[in-house]
């Protein structure tokens, strides 16, 4: 534990360090000495919002002389009418990647295996900018689908491909499922699926599981944030800590106990597109664990996502 925290503060310094070469945060610190500023007082530093990234989009969420025309603009869905956008590099997007290894991994799936990622494949997507964009190779043995195409027609690319896992939101996972039950890929047999995106609800799961036949983990993340959290094999979220530091605030932005639900606020630990610190723009309920969990991945705990 004291080597990653040791490790979680050199990148929080690196972040830092970016943040006041950019002009967002070069104007929301004035007047605060961020060099006595760690992990472990940065509650003395402001809430970045929504409306921040927003209102200095696009120049001034990025460090000065940064290249944007070898970054990738990313936004997101916009579920409440006005999108938010970030920058992302490749750097930030390989980090990201690491973090699926590690998630497969967990549950016996290697890079290496016939995987089909069931995506957001719209422009300025980041699924679209990681998958399809970000990097200069191409995975033989990934299968990208959009999650727009039909699901009949989904279901037939799959069923052809035979996939060891497949990963996707759960609207689509659960239509696949229904489609599965009444017959369709018969060549469809996954050992791990994996559910992001939105929140999947036990009866959702067990559905899903019973029609493939295979184990249903479940993935936290954010646009903004990247990857921040995992299931392990016991059914336990994980924190990639890291990559990310989160914090847990009720209404009046102080830290609630452990065991009760709070608002979460994301720092990347990474990336030198845009930085993000103290970010309260997810507007997710979750509730920090005290709790242990004895999978051996030595990373703190959340509750499941009570609230999206």
């Amino acid at each position: 534990e004291e080597k990653i925290e040791k490790y979680r503060q050199k990148c929080f310094r690196k972040v830092l360090k970016l943040a006041m070469k950019t002009p967002l945060y070069k104007e929301k610190y004035k007047g605060i000495d961020v060099n006595k500023i760690t992990l472990d007082n940065i509650e003395k530093l402001p809430i970045l919002t929504k409306q921040d990234l927003r209102k200095h989009f696009p120049n001034g969420i990025v460090p000065e002389g940064f290249n944007v025309k070898k970054a990738h603009i990313v936004s997101t869905s916009g579920s409440t009418g006005q999108p938010v956008s970030v920058y992302t590099d490749f750097h930030t997007i390989v980090k990201a990647l690491m973090a699926f290894v590690r998630e497969i991994k967990e549950h016996d799936i290697s890079w290496r295996d016939r995987m089909t990622i069931i995506a957001d494949l719209t422009p300025r997507a980041i699924e679209e900018a990681y998958l399809v964009k970000g990097l200069p190779f191409k995975f033989k043995n990934m299968q990208i689908l959009h999650v727009g195409e039909d699901v009949e027609k989904l279901i037939e690319k799959i069923d052809s491909f035979k996939p060891k896992f497949i990963g996707g939101y759960p609207g689509v996972l659960r239509a696949l499922a229904v489609l599965k039950r009444k017959g369709y890929g018969k060549n469809i047999e996954p050992e791990v699926i994996a559910s992001s995106g939105a929140v999947l609800d036990e009866y959702t799961k067990k559905y899903i599981e019973e029609a493939f036949n295979a184990r249903v983990f479940d993935v936290y993340g954010s646009t903004e944030g990247g990857p921040i959290a995992f299931e392990c094999k016991k059914g336990n979220y994980h924190i990639h800590h890291d990559m990310v530091h989160v914090e847990f605030l009720d209404d009046n932005l102080q830290p609630v106990e452990h065991g009760k639900p709070g608002h979460i606020v994301v720092t990347k630990l990474y990336g030198s597109a845009t930085p993000i610190i103290r970010y309260n723009g997810l507007n997710d309920f979750v509730m920090p664990l005290a709790k242990k969990c004895n999978c051996g991945i030595n990373a703190p705990l959340i509750e499941k996502i009570g609230g999206r």
